[in-house]
């Protein structure tokens, strides 16, 4: 072990330096994680600021198809997103299989899982509504900002780095922490003998 780490007064040095570098990074996680954990919520509090331009209801023959033709509209869909990966595929109502909304993800969206989503009725052979994410405005930016946030690639992968050098920071913080606590002396026992008078 460095000699930094020997004495007792530099590991209380290097234990509260270390908290604060990575106390910083691991509060970014942490919050990041709580509020990916009670989106729902927190979208919805944000849903009056999105711009109604993200949901539309999609009109023209292109976008139709064979009623009852649940290939027919999938072909539909990659024509109103061809670059779209679909991503989950949800029954709008329990037992239902005329009536779906499929999940997508679209070029540009941070979340692996996407927010965009199309509603498709089977059996009427029509796109019912489709909402872009990456026109939503406001609940698109805090979407597209805290996943990366919480898996620290916010600017891309160079954040990874701070990342990684946070969870390093945060184990030697409680290896100095431990160890200065173990290195502590004893307070002096106060003498029993009478004060002079």
């Amino acid at each position: 072990m460095p000699t930094c780490w020997q004495a007792r007064p530099s590991l209380l040095r290097a234990h509260i330096a270390l908290g604060g570098a990575a106390g910083l990074l691991f509060l970014a996680h942490v919050v990041s994680g709580l509020l990916l954990a009670i989106n729902p919520p927190v979208r919805a509090l944000l849903k009056p600021f999105a711009d109604p331009r993200a949901v539309q209801a999609p009109r023209g023959v292109a976008l139709g198809f064979a009623a009852g033709d649940a290939a027919a509209s999938i072909a539909a869909l990659r024509r109103v997103f061809p670059q779209g990966a679909v991503t989950q595929l949800v029954p709008l109502a329990a037992g239902s299989s005329t009536q779906w909304s499929l999940k997508l993800r679209l070029p540009g969206e941070a979340h692996p899982n996407g927010r965009s989503n199309v509603t498709l009725d089977v059996a009427a052979g029509r796109i019912v509504a489709t909402r872009d994410a990456r026109l939503a405005g406001a609940p698109a930016a805090y979407d597209d900002a805290l996943y990366p946030l919480h898996i620290g690639r916010l600017f891309g992968d160079a954040p990874r780095v701070p990342w990684l050098l946070g969870g390093i920071g945060l184990f030697r913080l409680v290896t100095a922490g431990v160890t200065a606590f173990l290195r502590r002396r004893p307070a002096p026992r106060a003498s029993r003998r009478p004060a002079p008078v």
